[in-house]
């Protein structure tokens, strides 16, 4: 190899890891393997592993053993939602033995822990090599992360096998590891590629280096396995677990916001790798002295114009700690992507204790004492909390999400989807095809998830998978917005959480609950209510008009199928799309979807605006509804090709639904497609949002009714035309009856509420007998009318307690945000903006 690798690095340098010490006799394995025997050996009697996750692990490597790869549940199209590609290759032949699934998840996990100690043995060598390989054993995180069933004690495995490989000077073994490594997990491909360009700096001759490039490009070819594997199956480079769980696709995907996000997590980061509790992994001075070798190699990488293995872990360190930080989970499961990092630390600071012993000066020796009884007493402080940690999520797995899917598995009918948060158990062990919330697992779910609650709801409602039970936790990002539904007709059972101290088998510690779905609350015949406007005006003005297209907002489908966009004008936490069961004011509602008036519907919730290209028929006439949720009070101006064609205001009025017709007319309208938009004016930008859930767009000739009459009764304000108030007294039921037919000759900017008082003979307002309400049932502000005469009828039940007599009925008209009255101008109107209509005798 004297052409490969570039000589001259011998005796002191080989402490800081130019080359290799002496490999270990493999008698010296032995004990460490009865310490790590001792330590895991006994989690075989109670095989329950700690983590849902790993159970995903289990489900992929079955669906691999029964020859659908990629396929989570047999029928279903390729999912990328596993967090390793190879892994799970590796555990489906202990699918096809007699052995109990968890008992060799725990195997494997004991293998790569004994494999990777002879590694932590080998890279440190002789008496050292024992002391920090049992220190390697001790520390609690570690044994969490081989024995947890998931991929980090395979990953950590090929990461010291790398390095092994590059402090033996061997540049196949060194290349191969590493592309294993970018295999087992994506941030391996930091792993594999800094061991190929280190080989590269150290290859004598350029000749070799040129003929050895398809070897120094193997890390590169491995990394890119994954995202085409993702793309033949899938139809996306990327995994549905980076889609549901990275910053990198937040939504709204605000990029300044992301850096922040991704550059605090890489604080915290090293910040808790520096702490000194055992939560924290006890990992302070083993950090510490890590970072000093780290310096140590890089300075003797500046003397010799050389890298120095300590100085390539310390570049494994920043590559690892930028991906890390791109997923939300970097903390997650006792922090196990940071593992590698951990275990990395070992011969580091292994040789920097050499380095230090063998300067033969007295204080650098007790240094080098004094590190090491440091090390021993804070790692070792580490193991019984962990051990202690595994215990408590075993107990909750098999406490609560094991029961739940045993109680699927015997009580649910056979043929039922089941709609699961956390997905492992119940797909490995439910005998039930699964719906993943999340989107891991389940074909087109991840992005929804990532969109909130509302998204989640749309897809899901539509989904060929669509389940029929729910067995989710009720408080799990946004879920309760899912529990606070008519869906969840019938809570059929609830399984606790043990609540550990650290619970991390569990994405809460509220429990899960198993509901059955009634989507009778949602859907008639196959078709969703909340498809459909349900208001009497709108109603009645697109009577005899055609529905040329509609974009349902949250469904990501239709946004994309309608090139949707949306944006903020500032950045807020909480979901970008949130889901509501509620009702329309019942005096406004048409009953023919559904008598109760109620729809459940998914939207967004928006600071800036949205837009969207719709399907038009040019030259004609275009009435646009929107379904908002009208939590705030603002307004909205509507935009059909640049053009603006109107101002509509939403009145506050939470909890309800409330649709806004607006009219196009058909000369602005000029293509098959026509790009329309909505911006929002919102009092106060960093609170409240426009918040809309359908669009639905109907076309044809508008006629609007006209009055017999050219001269109104009355006007309130500029533009508004009474052409009839008519009173009616029923005695029998003190109902007093008003029936409006107005038009609004012009569009108007602002709000209106009708009141209807009774005065007495002395002029004094009785304040228990009035009425105060919007026209259109009580949603439809005067910005919000369309062209043309209609009339409604509001009616004031009079309390038993107004006595007896003659009262004058007054009407008028007020903006609820200023209190200010419209002015009144007619027979019967006075100085305070009110027109008397007439007497009743009230008896």
């Amino acid at each position: 190899m004297s052409d490969v690798i570039a000589q001259g690095q011998t005796g002191r340098e080989a402490v800081v890891g130019f080359t290799s010490p002496n490999p270990p006799h493999i008698a010296l394995i032995i004990p460490i393997a009865f310490l790590i025997g001792v330590l895991g050996g006994y989690r075989l009697l109670t095989p329950t592993l700690p983590l849902d996750d790993a159970y995903i692990h289990l489900q992929y490597a079955r669906a691999i053993a029964e020859g659908h790869p990629f396929s989570y549940i047999a029928g279903q199209p390729a999912t990328s939602g596993g967090t390793s590609l190879i892994y799970p290759v590796l555990i489906a032949p202990l699918l096809n033995t007699s052995m109990r699934p968890e008992v060799g998840m725990i195997l494997v996990g004991l293998g790569f822990w004994i494999a990777s100690a002879f590694l932590i043995l080998s890279l440190i060598g002789g008496e050292a090599g024992m002391l920090f390989t049992f220190l390697f054993v001790l520390q609690g995180s570690l044994y969490f992360a081989f024995l947890s069933g998931m991929e980090t004690g395979l990953f950590i495995f090929v990461t010291l096998l790398t390095l092994r490989g590059v402090v033996r000077r061997n540049p196949i073994g060194a290349i191969s590891a590493g592309a294993l490594a970018a295999l087992v997990r994506p941030e391996g491909a930091v792993i594999g590629v800094g061991a190929a360009l280190y080989m590269m700096c150290h290859t004598a001759s350029r000749r070799y280096l040129i003929s050895r490039l398809p070897l120094y490009a193997l890390p590169v070819l491995a990394a890119l396995v994954q995202p085409l594997i993702n793309l033949i199956y899938t139809s996306s480079i990327t995994a549905s677990g980076m889609q549901a769980k990275s910053y990198l696709y937040n939504v709204p995907r605000d990029w300044g916001v992301i850096i922040r996000d991704m550059g605090d997590m890489a604080v915290r980061i090293w910040r808790e790798l520096f702490s000194v509790t055992a939560p924290d992994y006890g990992t302070l001075i083993l950090c510490v002295l890590a970072l000093i070798m780290v310096g140590v190699g890089a300075a003797e990488s500046v003397r010799t114009r050389k890298p120095t293995p300590a100085l390539l872990i310390g570049v494994w360190f920043v590559g690892l700690t930028l991906l890390i930080s791109t997923l939300e989970t970097a903390f997650w499961q006792f922090k196990r992507y940071q593992q590698p990092m951990i275990a990395l630390c070992f011969p580091l600071v292994g040789w920097l204790m050499l380095r230090l012993w063998e300067t033969r000066r007295t204080w650098l020796r007790v240094g080098a004492v004094v590190g090491i009884l440091g090390l021993l007493i804070q790692v070792g402080l580490t193991l019984m909390p962990f051990m202690s940690y595994y215990d408590d999520n075993t107990a909750e797995v098999a406490s609560s999400q094991l029961p739940m899917a045993h109680y699927v598995r015997e009580e649910v009918p056979p043929n039922a989807i089941i709609g699961v948060h956390d997905i492992g158990v119940m797909a490995f062990v439910g005998g039930h095809n699964t719906y993943d919330l999340v989107g891991l697992t389940t074909p087109d779910a991840a992005l929804p998830w990532r969109n909130g609650p509302g998204a989640v709801y749309e897809q899901m409602a539509r989904s060929p998978y669509r389940p029929d039970y729910l067995a989710i936790y009720p408080d799990a990002r946004g879920l309760t917005y899912f529990q606070n539904t008519a869906l969840f007709a019938q809570k059929l059972r609830s399984f606790p959480s043990t609540k550990p101290r650290f619970n991390v088998a569990s994405a809460t510690d509220s429990g899960q609950d198993v509901y059955q779905i009634d989507w009778r609350a949602v859907e008639q015949n196959g078709s969703l209510y909340a498809l459909q406007p349900f208001q009497h005006y709108v109603r009645d003005a697109v009577e005899g008009m055609s529905l040329v297209d509609s974009v349902n907002v949250a469904y990501l489908h239709d946004e994309e199928a309608h090139q949707y966009q949306w944006w903020q004008v500032d950045s807020r936490p909480g979901f970008p799309t949130e889901l509501y069961d509620q009702t329309y004011p019942a005096e406004s509602c048409e009953p023919a979807p559904t008598p109760t008036c109620r729809v459940i519907d998914g939207g967004r919730l928006i600071s800036g605006g949205e837009s969207m290209v719709i399907s038009t028929r040019p030259g004609q006439d275009l009435i646009w509804v929107i379904r908002v949720h009208p939590r705030y009070p603002i307004e909205i101006k509507l935009y059909v090709d640049e053009a603006l064609v109107g101002t509509r205001t939403i009145p506050a009025l939470p909890g309800r639904w409330i649709e806004i017709p607006s009219l196009v007319e058909g000369h602005l309208i000029t293509g098959a497609q026509t790009r329309i938009r909505v911006e929002a004016n919102l009092s106060d930008p960093t609170s409240g949002h426009y918040m809309p859930y359908q669009h639905w767009f109907y076309q044809g000739r508008y006629t609007p009714a006209t009055a017999e009459s050219s001269e109104p009764r009355a006007r309130f304000g500029a533009h508004l035309w009474v052409y009839a108030a008519q009173v009616e007294y029923e005695p029998t039921i003190r109902a007093l009856s008003l029936k409006m037919t107005w038009d609004l000759k012009a569009p108007e900017v602002t709000d209106g509420v009708l009141f209807l008082h009774l005065y007495d003979q002395d002029g004094t307002l009785r304040e228990d007998a009035q009425l105060d309400r919007r026209p259109g049932g009580g949603t439809l502000p005067l910005a919000n009318w369309l062209p043309g005469l209609w009339s409604e009828q509001y009616t004031l039940t009079i309390p038993d307690n107004v006595p007896p007599g003659r009262y004058r009925v007054a009407i008028g008209m007020y903006d609820p945000r200023s209190m200010v009255r419209l002015g009144v101008q007619g027979t019967g109107a006075d100085a305070d903006q009110r027109l008397f209509l007439g007497e009743i005798d009230l008896k």
